[in-house]
């Protein structure tokens, strides 16, 4: 008759086999939690991908799939956008050198240019629609300033005919053009995934904030208009042949009426 195994044997060969199915138990539900978490998670993500609207609205989610941290691309952008479109026209007032004017608008122009090279280019369409709107809006101006300041209506182009025609034949070029780089394209193109929608605004806000170098608020609200003008007409068009067509219009009115004296830096800085 073959010996039976004493019981406390039995007990610890059914411990050491019931530990083992037990163990094994958790690593197949830990494995497969994993499993299906990623399904999971990539399916979330594949229908926001999907769905772009959404991604606007979950500046979390946006950051992760672009493997930034969340709020760190927004924060350095927030810096440069204050930095450039905040301080940078305080400092020109603090130190009123026309020469240095200049030189910040075209070397920033050509700064702001060289970066903004891979923004969208669109067609110069809509010209009828610019031109129709300046009729509207030149026409209001033009009345006011006549009704409100008659002896500054077209003050230059009847006492300084020369400089007048030197303006308009300059301005476009000299003024409009690098201006609108920096503000429309560049800006644009920089601080979209910031604003959003709001874009239009944050281009309109730093183009009017900028004119506080001439010290009068007549400029910073007639530029404040100009630039949500000049910027909705670019979030349309994408096109800077537009945008400095009307830019030009309105700039050449403003010298053409009399308004010219609150643009001018030496009367603002007593030069």
């Amino acid at each position: 008759m073959p010996c039976k195994a004493s019981s406390p044997q039995k007990q610890d060969r059914l411990l050491r086999k019931k530990g083992g199915s037990i163990r094994t138990v958790r690593l197949m539900a830990k494995q497969a939690t994993q499993f299906f978490s990623q399904i999971v998670h990539r399916l979330f993500l594949l229908k926001i991908i999907q769905q772009k609207q959404c991604v606007t609205k979950l500046p979390v989610l946006q950051a992760l799939m672009r493997s930034e941290k969340p709020g760190s691309g927004r924060v350095f952008l927030w810096a440069e956008y204050l930095a450039l479109f905040g301080l940078g026209p305080l400092l020109i007032l603090f130190l009123r050198q026309p020469g240095i004017l200049f030189l910040v608008l075209w070397g920033g122009g050509l700064a702001c240019w060289a970066a903004s090279r891979a923004a969208p280019r669109g067609a110069a369409t809509g010209i009828g629609r610019i031109l129709s709107r300046f009729m509207l809006f030149g026409t209001i101006l033009t009345l006011t300033v006549w009704g409100v300041t008659p002896d500054l209506f077209l003050a230059l182009p009847l006492h300084r005919p020369r400089l007048w025609a030197l303006i308009m034949l300059l301005y476009p070029l000299l003024s409009v053009w690098p201006q609108e780089i920096i503000f429309r394209r560049f800006l644009f193109q920089r601080y979209e995934r910031l604003f959003g929608t709001r874009i239009t605004s944050a281009s309109a806000i730093a183009f009017g904030y900028a004119h506080i170098i001439f010290l009068n608020p007549v400029a910073v609200l007639l530029t404040l208009a100009g630039g949500w003008l000049f910027a909705s007409t670019y979030a349309r068009t994408f096109s800077l042949k537009c945008t400095g067509l009307e830019h030009a219009l309105y700039g050449c009115l403003v010298f053409t009426i009399g308004l010219g004296q609150y643009f001018y830096t030496g009367a603002a800085w007593g030069h």
